[in-house]
């Protein structure tokens, strides 16, 4: 079975987001959402995703490129 690890970019560093948040987004992800809304411990807080321009939007106004990479 492929892994996965779902990841934000913070500066020049691709930082992993926490197991429970990566969870939902891969759920999203696989059932072909444009877009979503999960819990991130990283965050402490519900997170916008959007999978058209691969960001994490964080309290509307932090954005994050995200990305997914196969392990």
């Amino acid at each position: 079975m492929e892994r996965v690890q779902w990841v934000y970019a913070n500066g020049c560093n691709w930082i992993s987001l926490d197991e429970r948040a990566q969870d939902q987004i891969e759920r999203l992800w696989v059932t072909g959402a444009n877009t979503g809304t999960v819990y991130s411990v990283t965050f402490s807080s519900n997170v916008s995703i959007d999978f058209l321009q691969m960001i994490l939007k964080f309290n509307d106004d932090l954005i994050y490129t995200i990305a997914r990479l196969t392990l």
